[in-house]
């Protein structure tokens, strides 16, 4: 979801394109160690958002960094966070989903919890997809695999990458979700990056054909252990 082309549509679609660029990064000499991507925007209430267009902050760091090198870096990154938080207004919201990698907070998540922010706990699931494809079907609930078998009996699917998706097949997609929602719910502008998002390899589209007729599409964001 944080790849360029992804960003561009979600800061097109959020109405802030040109949101300033807050993102942080520490490095020693080339090799980076820790860093936050990070936008600042003005939200329909006229409150201050840091965030990535309404996705959280992204914080990474190098798990193969030497530990006492990585926490100097850490140091240096929560300095220069808690001076961005310091500058900003009183009613500014910043978003981070922390996820706990083995059940510790990322340096990020504490910095918050230490100032004050909310915790609101959630939960996610994850789906092995490197499992085989009767493992896949075996672990859903009754409704999806009737609802999966059907499609492979009566829908003709098509998945559309890099090296097979054109202007015409976004153009498509735009269509179906117009009759779907009965009017125009995002620029076109917003269609034309997304297109850029599969044509740069940061996502994908699956499309479904019923008697010749789409009647159903979907994009995937992907990276190399994710999608």
């Amino acid at each position: 979801l944080y790849g360029p082309a992804n960003l561009a549509f979600f800061g097109e679609y959020c109405g802030n394109p040109d949101a300033e660029d807050l993102s942080l990064l520490v490095a020693e000499g080339a090799e980076p160690l820790c860093g936050v991507k990070a936008f600042r925007r003005e939200i329909e209430s006229g409150a201050i958002e840091i965030s990535c267009f309404g996705l959280p902050l992204l914080y990474a760091e190098r798990p193969q960094a030497e530990a006492s090198i990585l926490a100097r870096a850490q140091r240096l990154l929560r300095n220069e966070i808690e001076s961005l938080l310091q500058a900003l207004p009183g009613q500014a919201i910043v978003l981070y989903k922390d996820r706990l990698s083995e059940g510790r907070l990322s340096p990020l998540g504490r910095l918050l919890l230490d100032r004050g922010a909310e915790a609101t706990p959630s939960f996610s699931q994850l789906i092995d997809l490197s499992l085989p494809e009767e493992a896949l079907h075996k672990g859903l609930t009754k409704t999806y695999k009737w609802a999966v078998n059907w499609g492979k009996k009566n829908l003709v699917i098509k998945v559309l990458d890099r090296t097979s998706i054109t202007a015409e097949h976004i153009e498509q997609f735009r269509l179906l979700h117009l009759e779907a929602a009965g009017r125009e719910t995002r620029t076109s502008k917003s269609w034309k990056l997304q297109y850029e998002m599969v044509r740069s390899g940061e996502a994908f589209c699956v499309f479904a054909q019923l008697d010749g007729e789409l009647v159903s599409a979907a994009l995937f964001p992907y990276s190399k252990s994710h999608c």
